[in-house]
């Protein structure tokens, strides 16, 4: 038996009640794991059931899994003597995951393990950056103006979000129903910009995963 135990939760709130300290500890690290949370809590709803998964000992959180959608899986902490645990955990989802994220340092060590003990072959395909901005410097002669997107944007912004996905993440098909329903969700939380030159919407900004001290767009 392993000196630690793994809990379940399908809950947002639940969830962050056990585990919110240990991931704001780490915001800047965790904030996909964050942001999720608080989109659950927001009404989103993603193309599979939310699944958190917890280790702890002594109520010390040792590593925290969280399923953001069908495809993908965002992890932190997991040492080594839960990872097995941890691939049970990823061999009990379906559809099996094809994407997981978490700090470089963990998953090259951890892909290796995962593969050899269970039946597929997940990638780990993004690199977050994490960044400081400490001066703003307003652009000059800039023509047009910035407003927030609204109902009658949908159709664009949908169009855009599939672009977006085809050209950053190339092995991550978004299929049209499913963009018109995560754009509409998030103009419906006013997180969609447009940047407007003579009334015509030329390009966007979006907010993403808001959570306390940091925030991705």
């Amino acid at each position: 038996m392993p000196g630690y135990r793994v809990l379940h939760s399908h809950d947002a709130s639940h969830f962050l009640a056990v585990a919110g300290s240990y991931l704001y500890a780490r915001e800047v690290q965790d904030h996909l794991i964050l942001g999720a949370c608080e989109s659950l809590g927001a009404g989103f709803h993603p193309d599979a059931p939310p699944k958190m998964v917890y280790a702890e000992r002594s109520g010390e959180i040792l590593g925290v899994m969280m399923r953001i959608d069908s495809r993908r899986i965002a992890l932190s902490g997991w040492p080594k003597e839960t990872w097995s645990t941890l691939a049970g955990e990823l061999a009990s989802l379906t559809p099996r995951p094809r994407t997981l994220i978490g700090p470089q340092s963990l998953m090259a060590e951890l892909i290796p393990v995962l593969t050899s003990l269970i039946d597929c072959q997940p990638k780990a395909i993004m690199d977050q950056n994490i960044m400081s901005l400490s001066q703003v410097t307003a652009p000059l002669e800039t023509r047009g103006e910035m407003r927030i997107a609204n109902a009658q944007d949908s159709s664009l912004v949908s169009r855009w979000l599939m672009e977006f996905t085809d050209e950053s993440l190339p092995m991550e098909r978004l299929e049209p129903q499913r963009a018109r329903e995560l754009a509409e969700g998030k103009i419906n939380r006013q997180q969609v910009y447009l940047w407007c030159v003579e009334d015509t919407p030329v390009c966007t900004a979006q907010v993403s995963r808001p959570p306390r001290h940091a925030i991705s767009i």
